[in-house]
């Protein structure tokens, strides 16, 4: 890859950091502001809400903007915005939190246009997601975590961002500079069908991915296991995922053939309902790595198609908003399954709505652009 490309993997990477290390930071902020169940998931909503917004409206300026001067600017109100978040009140933290939250999301918006427009979209996409895994995962290890206590951990995140500014010279002034030259400044009405399939594939196989993330916990907790054990095999299997995007990053643009991601995207519908048959640590362990191994092998060659397929070149700032719009669609859904049916019917019908993803990637890759 073009160091730029780098540059932009990296930006994202940071920018993503806060949404990844979420479930460590809401458990600290409702420790400080002691706030309950109902209050953290209208703070995270409030984030999502306003990412999703953003999301949307992107494909309309991103053209015209100059990237590398909005993403500075971002990443500058963000780091800010964190250390406001960690000195702020209890009624404060929601709308610092929505404008966190929007933020983040330009900056995603931005650098996944960038990587789109690249010669090997899937092979930039894979990187980027092992990047993601790797950059929150080290810092939940190393970052002593107990000692920092919420208003350390903004700080902590803050200064993340404040190193990110300077790989931002490096990017380009627009997202049309460098890459494929069959991409044209197009109006978004005249995006292909294909390209709008594409990325309706990648919203279903969020819909069904994250609804199952988010009560992993449930389910280890289902298959026998404490809530310590859950943690840890939940973070292992994070981190395990890593060589699922690897893997797609080593196989991009080296063959035309699409069976190994057709099969990684069965194995990952059979991952899901597996995950309440299994019992005991070894399996549920088992399961859960094969799951992300197969869920970040699979999905950077979804983000890849639509990047391929979308000669507007707008479409891929979409993409952050397809897992927003996981986020909120799913995990009700699975919810309302869990609690009104049962576990297993709950992970049969996010199987059978991953299963549409596979389907349709499958026959989008055997079509003509």
């Amino acid at each position: 890859m073009p160091a730029r490309a780098v540059f932009a993997v990296l930006i994202a990477s940071v920018a993503a950091v806060p949404s990844n290390v979420m479930p460590v930071l809401a458990g600290l902020l409702a420790a400080f502001h002691q706030l309950d169940e109902r209050q953290i998931g209208f703070f995270v909503s409030c984030g999502t809400v306003a990412g999703l917004t953003v999301s949307a409206t992107a494909p309309y300026w991103i053209a015209r903007a100059n990237v590398r001067v909005l993403i500075t600017a971002c990443l500058c109100v963000y780091a800010v915005g964190l250390v406001a978040l960690g000195f702020a009140s209890t009624a404060a933290i929601y709308p610092i939190q929505f404008v966190l939250g929007g933020t983040a999301v330009v900056v995603a918006s931005c650098c996944i246009s960038l990587l789109a427009r690249l010669h090997n979209p899937a092979r930039a996409m894979s990187i980027k997601t092992a990047s993601d895994i790797v950059l929150a995962s080290g810092l939940l290890y190393f970052l002593p975590i107990q000692m920092l206590g919420f208003r350390g951990m903004t700080l902590a995140l803050a200064a993340v961002f404040v190193l990110a500014l300077a790989l931002t010279p490096k990017l380009p002034a627009h997202i049309a500079e460098g890459g494929r030259t069959n991409v044209a400044s197009r109006s978004l009405k005249e995006a292909p069908a294909d390209a709008w399939l594409a990325l309706a594939t990648m919203a279903a196989f969020n819909i069904g991915g994250i609804a199952v993330w988010v009560f992993l916990g449930k389910l280890a907790l289902h298959a026998g296991l404490d809530v310590r054990a859950s943690a840890n095999v939940i973070a292992a299997g994070l981190f395990v995922g890593v060589f699922g995007s690897l893997g797609a990053a080593a196989l991009a643009g080296r063959s035309e053939r699409i069976w190994p991601q057709v099969t990684s995207g069965i194995v990952f519908l059979f991952s899901v309902p597996a995950l309440t048959a299994a019992s005991g640590v070894v399996q549920f362990a088992a399961v859960v790595f094969v799951f992300n191994v197969a869920w970040n092998f699979f999905m950077p060659f979804v983000m890849g198609l639509l990047a391929t397929r979308d000669d507007t070149g707008r479409l891929a700032a979409l993409m952050p908003g397809t897992g927003m719009l996981g986020g909120i669609l799913g995990p009700p859904l699975a919810g309302s399954l869990m609690a009104g049916v049962s576990y297993p019917a709950a992970m049969w019908a996010m199987t059978a709505i991953a299963s549409v993803a596979v389907a349709s990637y499958s026959w989008l890759s055997r079509t003509r652009a």
